[in-house]
């Protein structure tokens, strides 16, 4: 990403998708470490409020069995060692559930506000990172002063907090070495529960804030200057000149096919200078005559000239041929409602073929509504 490349009061406009998702890829997305930390403490809490009981049993139990040993273990370390290794076991045993559950309230954490976003481009080496005058800046840039100034509130504000309880419950923990076992664990489970709690209830507000400006400060970093949304279109969409280029040259092709087309047409229907539409029929083959070519102006004088050349029959109609050319798209059939006057077209034109006089042609008619030239009162 180039967030350094202009300085931040260029940056105005927001991110574009194409950004934020290059972003993801190369591993910045937002991330609010104070709901991971506030996540994990939810979790513990609730650890040991349902297995408070559980816990305080197997605590009795792995104390017992820790206290309990033989004559040879008293008086040989070669006995003692697999005692220590199975206590050991034990030990890792009975607490795994609680750092099970830290560990997934961390990375819930994680996931809350950037979501799931697996890349390996982070641990791509950068030259850039070595840098040591870089580096300094950044560990004296208002982004690290402020995370050092929201870290240094949130700690003195829980210490704040476990201090207070610790010194309105004091008596109660100086007494604890002189009660039985079994009381002073169970008091013990109890106290770390309840600092817990009111270690989360200000993390509550932490967390809020600590995501809010998380997704803010990732959102202004992101931000794009006019250059560089004017470059990201060009990338995105192409150069406007190519692009221009590019659709000339389809029109080009096409009129170069709709020429090529003329030839093969059994008619050219006109305005008679202004439009020219040539149309084709094979009886069994189409259902209805198809548009081979249409014009105006310079095409449709393009389209009479070949049609001459290739002794083409050019019936001046000229409301059809406005009609035609409106409402009948290129290499389609013609619309059902001017079947009947494109009947009256062919029919004349398949007897003047098979060597017969027609009557002449007289105005040919179309529905109301069809004639571009009504509608603009032409």
């Amino acid at each position: 990403m180039a967030e350094n490349e202009k300085p931040d009061s260029e940056r105005s406009l927001p991110p574009s998708e194409k950004r934020l998702q290059d972003a993801r890829e190369e591993g910045q997305v937002p991330r609010a470490r104070e709901i991971s930390t506030l996540l994990a403490f939810g979790g513990t809490l609730i650890f040991f409020t349902i297995g408070g009981i559980w816990l305080l049993g197997n605590l009795l139990g792995f104390m017992r069995q820790g206290l309990t040993l033989s004559r040879d273990q008293v008086f040989s370390s070669s006995a003692m060692m697999p005692q220590l290794g199975h206590l050991t076991i034990q030990a890792l045993t009975l607490f795994s559930p609680l750092l099970l559950v830290t560990l997934v309230g961390l990375v819930l954490g994680m996931l809350v506000l950037g979501g799931w976003n697996f890349t390996l481009k982070p641990l791509q080496p950068k030259w850039s990172k070595l840098d040591p005058i870089a580096g300094i800046q950044r560990m004296f840039s208002l982004h690290s002063l402020g995370e050092l100034a929201k870290a240094s509130v949130a700690v003195i504000l829980l210490t704040g907090v476990v201090v207070a309880y610790v010194w309105t419950h004091l008596h109660e923990l100086v007494s604890m070495p002189s009660g039985d076992v079994r009381s002073s664990l169970f008091l013990a489970i109890d106290l770390v529960a309840t600092v817990l709690l009111l270690i989360i209830i200000p993390m509550v507000f932490i967390a809020i804030i600590d995501a809010g400006l998380s997704w803010w400060r990732h959102y202004s970093e992101l931000k794009m200057t006019i250059d560089e949304v004017r470059r990201e279109q060009k990338e995105t969409e192409g150069n406007p000149e190519i692009k221009a280029r590019i659709r000339q040259q389809q029109r080009e092709m096409a009129r170069k096919r709709m020429m090529q087309a003329i030839p093969g047409a059994d008619v050219v229907v006109t305005n008679p200078t202004h439009y020219a539409v040539a149309l084709k029929y094979e009886e069994g083959k189409m259902r209805a005559p198809r548009v081979v070519a249409k014009g105006v102006d310079l095409t449709a004088a393009r389209i009479r000239g070949i049609a001459a050349e290739h002794k083409i029959q050019m019936i001046e109609a000229p409301k059809l041929a406005r009609a035609l050319y409106a409402h009948a798209e290129l290499d389609s059939e013609i619309p059902m409602n001017l079947y009947t006057a494109v009947a009256q077209i062919l029919a004349f034109v398949y007897q003047l073929r098979a060597g017969l006089e027609p009557e002449a042609l007289g105005e040919i008619e179309i529905p109301a509504g069809l004639d571009p030239h009504e509608q603009t009162g032409l």
